[in-house]
Order: structure tokens, then C-alpha cells, then sequence
């Protein structure tokens, strides 16, 4: 059994970099929600966009996620073109959303694009 190409553990990594990024925004603090009673009293408390929005937030966030399990796990002679359209995708997403969580997936979608920019290894499984 031989190794892992440098190109698929890249894409390895972008998974896992997703992941990262995908749970850090659905369970950091995002949201300060200040509430004021009728005595004039206020409580101030941070809550997670999980917390705030529900876990019907957990589909946005599953998007890049989903975009870069892809081409971790496909095989064939589609995998080059599937590994720039992954890697595009993700780029899209982290710029698109810059202005809200899109950020957070940037070291992601550096990485998928650092493995589309690469050549699979000649003679490899991964072609």
C-alpha cells in the first residue's frame, strides 16, 4: 500500500480545515443579545449562532463542508477536474460571505486550491 499523494492529503486537509471552521462558527459566541424588564433591569448574555438561529443554521455551515469532502473522497479520472471546481467553490463561498462567515473558510479553500494547483503523482491511485 503506498502513500497518500501530497495532492489528496491537501484535500484531506481542507476537509478537516472546513470542519474546523464550520464548528467554530456554529458554537463560538456571535451574538450579544442585551433584554430589558419592566422594572428597567437588563441582562446582557452571548450566544452561539447554534444558540441564536437554531440548528437549522447547521445546513449553511454544511456547504463548504460538503464542497470539500468531494473530492477528499473521489477517485477517478474526474477527480482533477472535480478538485478545481471544489476548490472554486470554496473560494466563492469564503469571498461571497466575507462580510458574515464566509472568512472562516478562507484557510479551507487556500488549501483546495493549493491542491488543484498541484499534478497527481504519476504511477499513484489518485488519478
Amino acid at each position: 500500500m503506498q502513500r497518500p499523494s501530497p495532492k489528496r492529503m491537501l484535500h484531506v486537509l481542507a476537509l478537516v480545515l472546513a470542519v474546523v471552521a464550520a464548528v467554530l462558527v456554529l458554537f463560538m459566541p456571535s451574538y450579544t443579545v442585551v433584554t430589558t424588564d419592566s422594572t428597567g433591569a437588563s441582562t446582557t448574555e452571548t450566544l452561539s449562532i447554534w444558540q441564536y438561529n437554531g440548528p437549522i443554521f447547521a445546513l449553511v455551515v454544511a456547504i463548504p463542508v460538503v464542497i470539500a469532502l468531494i473530492p477528499a473522497l473521489m477517485r477517478g479520472r474526474w477527480w482533477p477536474l472535480a478538485s478545481i471546481v471544489s476548490a472554486g467553490l470554496l473560494l466563492g463561498f469564503a469571498f461571497l460571505g466575507a462580510l458574515s462567515l464566509g472568512f472562516a473558510f478562507l484557510p479551507a479553500a487556500l488549501a483546495a486550491s493549493i491542491a488543484a494547483m498541484r499534478r497527481p503523482r504519476v504511477g499513484s491511485d489518485d488519478r
